[in-house]
C-alpha cells in the first residue's frame, strides 16, 4: 500500500468554568468523561454510559445541547441512553452544573454505526467457490494491527503509524481518526504533523465486504512534549544544625518521571537526596558555611540538564537558657551569672530595656550581675546577648531585692520576731553586731553569721561561723554579724 499523508488539526475541547456565591476556595467544577463515547449501533439499545464530573459542590444536574444522535437522550443524572436510530458522527455540547450554580461544559463525539448489511446480490469474494453461501456465517470483521507508532512520550510533534488487517484478503477499507475527529479513509502508512504538546490517541477500524464493521475501533495513546527541561528550583532554604531538613528539587518542561543525581560528597554531611523524587533530606551535623553543589535531572528521552544550587548550614538558634535569677538583699553582696547555648562564641551581653537596681552592674564580656543593691524591689529587665556572627536573642528576667531590716544593739525574742515579720523569705537582718541579751529560737530556717569569725561553742571548723537552719541562740554567748532568712 502506497504511505499517504496529511495535516491534522486537534479540536479544542472547550472547557468554561463558572464559581459564584462560593465564600471558600474549592476545586474548579470539570467534567472528567473523555470526549469520545461508546460508540453504539443502529437499531440496538445503545450501553447505557454515566458522565462523570468532580470538583464544584454535589449533586450536579446534567444537559445536553446540539445534535444528539436520535433516539438517544442525556438524563439529568448524566445518563447517555436509548436506542439510536440514524447512524453518523454526532457532535454535541453536555453541560454539569452543581449545587450552587458553577457549571461547566465539554463537546463530546458519538458515533453511531449502521447495522450489518448482508449483500444480496454480490457474492464476497471469499464465497466464489461455496455452495449454499446462505448457510455459512459471516466471519465478523476484520482486526486491525497497528505494528508501528511513536514512543510514549515523545519529543516529536510528528506521529507516523503502520497498520494491517486480518484476514487482508476481505478488508474492503481502513478508516483512522486522530483526536477525536471524524474518521476518514486512511492506508498504511500514515503521518500526522505538526501536533501539539499534550496527550493524543489514534483510533482505526476496518471494514469487511459484507459490511462488518470493526467495534470498537483499536486505540493508540501517548504524549508529546517538546519544551525543553529545565531545573525550575532557585535556592533551597537553611538547614540548621541538629534540626530535621526536608525541601524537593523542582523540574519543568518535558514530562515526568525524572531522575536526579548530585556527586557524592558536595551535599552536607547528614543529608541524602532520593532520585526518584528529589527531596533533599536528613539532619546535617556539617560546619556552618555555604555548601555548593550540581544538581542534576534527567527525563525519559535522556536529556539532562544541570543546575548549581547551595545550602546554607546555619548554628542551631542562639538563646539565653537562664531561667531567673536569685534573690538579693539590700545592702548585701549580690553576684548572679547569664547564661546563653548555641550560637558562636565570644558572647557579649547587654541590657535593652529596663535597668538593674542601683548598685548592681552587668559585665558585658562575662554576663556576670555584681554589686551590693542600696535599693529595694522589683526589677524587671530584658537582657540582650549577641554571638561571634551577630546572630542575637533576649530574654526578660526580674530581680527581687528585699528591704534592710535593722534590729536595735541590744535585741529581745520579740523584737527578732518583729523584724522577721516584716521582711520576706531570702533577706538579710543586718543586726549591727548585737549581743543576744535572751534566748532566741528562730522558728524559719536561717543562716546566722557570728561577729568576731570563729566560735567553738557553735562549730568545730576554725574561720567563720555560721549557724544554718532552725536554732535557739543562748543569750550572751555571741554577737551575732547578720542574720539571712532562706
Amino acid at each position: 500500500m502506497k504511505g499517504i499523508s496529511r495535516q491534522v488539526t486537534v479540536i479544542g475541547i472547550l472547557l468554561v468554568l463558572v464559581l459564584s456565591g462560593l465564600s471558600v476556595a474549592a476545586a474548579p467544577l470539570t467534567i472528567d468523561t473523555a470526549p469520545l463515547l461508546n460508540i453504539g449501533t443502529v437499531d440496538l439499545p445503545y450501553t447505557e454510559q454515566f458522565l462523570s464530573a468532580s470538583g464544584g459542590t454535589s449533586p450536579y444536574s446534567w444537559k445536553a445541547s446540539g445534535i444528539l444522535p436520535p433516539g438517544l437522550t442525556v438524563s439529568s443524572a448524566g445518563v447517555v441512553s436509548g436506542t439510536p436510530t440514524s447512524g453518523g458522527i454526532y457532535n454535541f455540547m453536555v453541560k454539569v452544573t452543581d449545587a450552587v450554580s458553577a457549571t461547566a461544559s465539554k463537546q463530546m463525539f458519538l458515533n453511531i454505526s449502521s447495522p450489518r448489511v448482508v449483500l444480496p446480490v454480490t457474492k464476497p469474494a471469499r464465497y466464489a467457490n461455496c455452495i449454499n453461501c446462505h448457510a455459512q456465517p459471516a466471519p465478523g470483521a476484520p482486526v486491525t494491527t497497528i505494528s508501528s507508532s511513536p514512543p510514549s512520550p515523545s519529543n516529536s510533534t510528528e506521529a507516523a503509524f503502520s497498520f494491517g488487517s486480518n484476514p487482508s484478503s476481505y478488508t474492503v477499507k481502513t478508516e483512522c481518526s486522530m483526536d477525536g475527529e471524524l474518521f476518514v479513509t486512511c492506508t498504511s502508512p500514515i503521518t500526522y504533523y505538526s501536533l501539539s504538546d499534550g496527550p493524543h490517541t489514534f483510533m482505526i477500524r476496518s471494514f469487511g465486504d459484507a459490511g462488518e464493521i470493526e467495534s470498537p475501533p483499536v486505540s493508540y495513546s501517548w504524549g508529546i512534549y517538546t519544551v525543553p527541561l529545565a531545573i525550575a528550583t532557585d535556592s533551597l532554604p537553611n538547614a540548621v544544625v541538629g534540626v530535621a531538613y526536608g525541601q524537593a528539587l523542582s523540574a519543568s518542561g518535558s514530562t515526568p518521571p525524572f531522575t536526579w543525581y548530585i556527586p557524592p560528597g558536595y551535599l552536607p554531611a547528614g543529608l541524602t537526596l532520593n532520585p526518584s523524587t528529589g527531596v533533599i533530606s536528613g539532619t546535617t551535623s556539617s560546619t556552618p558555611g555555604h555548601y555548593l553543589f550540581n544538581a542534576h535531572v534527567t527525563d525519559p528521552f535522556n536529556t539532562t540538564v544541570i543546575k548549581q544550587l547551595s545550602i546554607q548550614i546555619v548554628p542551631q538558634p542562639l538563646t539565653i537558657t537562664t531561667e531567673s535569677l536569685p534573690y538579693g538583699s539590700q545592702g548585701i553582696a549580690y553576684n548572679a551569672t547569664l547564661a546563653a547555648s548555641n550560637g558562636t562564641a565570644p558572647y557579649n551581653w547587654s541590657i535593652l530595656s529596663g535597668s538593674l537596681p542601683s548598685g548592681l552592674s552587668l559585665t558585658q564580656s562575662t554576663g556576670v550581675i555584681s554589686g551590693a543593691p542600696t535599693v529595694s524591689g522589683t526589677f524587671p529587665v530584658t537582657f540582650k546577648v549577641t554571638d561571634f556572627i551577630e546572630a542575637t536573642a533576649t530574654k526578660e528576667l526580674t530581680i527581687e531585692i528585699a528591704p534592710l531590716a535593722k534590729v536595735p544593739p541590744s535585741f529581745t525574742y520579740q523584737s527578732i520576731q518583729e523584724a522577721f515579720i516584716n521582711v520576706p523569705d531570702a533577706s538579710i537582718i543586718q543586726t549591727l553586731a548585737t549581743t543576744v541579751i535572751e534566748n532566741v529560737a528562730f522558728n524559719r530556717p536561717v543562716s546566722v553569721t557570728l561577729k568576731g569569725g570563729y566560735n567553738p561553742t557553735y562549730s568545730s571548723n576554725a574561720g567563720v561561723t555560721v549557724i544554718q537552719g532552725t536554732v535557739t541562740i543562748q543569750r550572751g554567748t555571741m554577737a551575732i554579724e547578720n542574720i539571712a532568712i532562706r
